[in-house]
């Protein structure tokens, strides 16, 4: 079992079950490593043995869930006072060890979710965050907090009629509105959602890249190495499904008419690849016409 010391007063923690995740977790760790070489790290997996050498501390999960009840229980077993939990695809592009600092005067901080969505008794005011990176305090309050998300959850979960890959951020977000956890939100940059167009803050560099993508670490280089506005698509299908507008009608004109071509462009590329890309329809060969009857000597 691990135990408390001074040195694991901070730390990241990851949760990676099934090789898909473990491999994400690895590619993860290795980029947080690369912006913070003294950072402590923990990481929970049904596969100790593949992650060992690459985090300070493993524990063993012995019944994974293999779905979105996995990351929860973990959380309230942390081996670290002030903890950041990091969902495993992620990649980071700056150092961010900032995030302890505001522990120290708040219980839990997430960055925003890109998506927006209705929940039942909670106020569309409500900033709803992003759990993959939940960064927290390991005290007594933020533990129930964790109990009940879990067990919030499960109900939901085992609902009649509930979707059976219910998602776990609804649950959360409610169970935030109604606890007396001190929350902070963190800035965009700190958990940079690549499910939908982002824009990053003049100055302020990307410190973590959130999606499945394959070339994170050469995009946050690219995105930091400048810092004026920058605005990052996920593909190029959302560039051509984006509005775009300028505060003057006008300018607004002239910005959708600049911007109508190259658009097409995008759009009639995408379909040529599309067309290119689509499977071939099988040819059928008509059965050759059958021979003639002998005629009978």
């Amino acid at each position: 079992m691990m135990e408390f010391t001074p040195m694991n007063e901070t730390g990241f923690l990851y949760i990676a079950t099934g090789e898909k995740f473990v491999r994400e977790a690895l590619r993860s760790v290795a980029s947080l490593r690369a912006h913070m070489p003294s950072a402590r790290t923990c990481c929970f997996t049904d596969a100790p043995e593949r992650v060992r050498e690459h985090f300070d501390l493993v524990e063993r999960i012995e019944k994974p869930y293999r779905n979105f009840f996995e990351k929860i229980p973990p959380l309230s077993r942390t081996p670290f006072e002030r903890t950041i939990f990091v969902d495993t695809d992620t990649v980071f592009a700056a150092p961010m060890l900032d995030v302890f600092d505001v522990l120290e005067r708040f219980d839990l901080a997430a960055a925003p979710d890109p998506f927006w969505c209705e929940i039942p008794r909670v106020p569309a005011a409500f900033q709803q965050l992003n759990t993959g990176l939940i960064a927290y305090r390991n005290n007594a309050k933020v533990r129930q907090f964790f109990t009940e998300w879990f067990d919030d959850y499960e109900k939901g979960f085992t609902a009649a009629g509930a979707p059976r890959h219910m998602h776990d951020q609804a649950v959360f977000q409610r169970r935030l509105f109604y606890s007396d956890l001190r929350i902070y939100v963190l800035a965009p940059e700190y958990n940079f959602r690549l499910t939908c167009p982002q824009l990053a803050r003049i100055w302020a560099p990307v410190r973590m890249l959130h999606g499945r993508h394959t070339d994170l670490a050469d995009l946050g280089r690219r995105v930091n190495a400048q810092h004026d506005v920058r605005i990052v698509w996920p593909n190029a299908q959302h560039l051509v499904r984006s509005n775009m507008f300028l505060v003057s009608r006008a300018g607004d004109a002239i910005l959708r008419a600049a911007t109508a071509l190259p658009k097409f462009a995008v759009k009639a590329a995408l379909d040529a690849q599309r067309w290119i890309r689509r499977p071939a329809k099988p040819v059928r060969v008509p059965a050759p016409a059958a021979a003639p009857a002998a005629a009978g000597g």
